[in-house]
């Protein structure tokens, strides 16, 4: 498959090729510590929340973290103009912290392992509001992103305590799948955009 010998004969130069692709990250999922027990949670959605109980025993800690890893060997030595992360928002209305996490993974099911549940790597920044396409675009994603190609980009999502559950869609969702936009220049200074969707 491709573009048919005939139609190249019909078209001027320099031909420019649209080089949009969806590489595949490891994986991306929900982690759930409850009262010391952690457990993962691989589902259309991915989930965010925080909140500490105190009970005669102590503190219990509460939360949902999820991550996302992002394969970005496709772009290796390339030069990165711009970068956003994109994630659509299912439900809740209160924020969630982006971050920088370095994912442990599973070398059996190169899957996150589930108990890894450390997203509160440097932050990004935030996502707001409520329901619909949330986009985080700055220097930081874009300066993350840069010291990840090549190899993997592993994103956190996080809370701060107290507040209710965030809902995002994730990868298997059956659609509106979250991604990472990226623009980058290759060596003939031509700009290209590819979207790299979690599967």
């Amino acid at each position: 498959k491709g573009i048919p010998v005939k139609a190249l004969y019909t078209y001027a130069y320099p031909i420019v090729l649209d080089p949009t692709i969806s590489p595949n990250p490891t994986s991306d999922a929900t982690l759930i510590l409850d009262s010391g027990t952690y457990s993962r949670l691989d589902s259309t959605s991915l989930l965010t929340h925080y909140n500490v109980v105190s009970d005669s025993s102590g503190n219990l800690y509460y939360y949902k973290r999820s991550y996302l890893r992002f394969d970005l060997t496709s772009i290796a030595g390339e030069t990165i103009n711009s970068a956003s992360f994109n994630i659509t928002k299912t439900g809740g209305t209160g924020t969630s912290y982006i971050n920088q996490v370095t994912a442990e993974i599973d070398p059996e099911s190169g899957a996150i392992a589930t108990v890894y549940a450390n997203a509160n790597g440097t932050n990004l920044g935030s996502i707001t509001g409520g329901t619909g396409l949330k986009t985080l675009a700055n220097t930081a994603v874009t300066s993350y992103v840069n010291t990840h190609k090549g190899g993997f980009c592993d994103i956190g999502m996080t809370q701060q305590q107290g507040s209710a559950t965030e809902t995002y869609n994730s990868s298997e969702a059956a659609s509106n799948k979250p991604y990472l936009s990226i623009e980058y220049t290759t060596g003939s200074s031509t700009n290209v955009n590819i979207t790299a969707v979690p599967a």
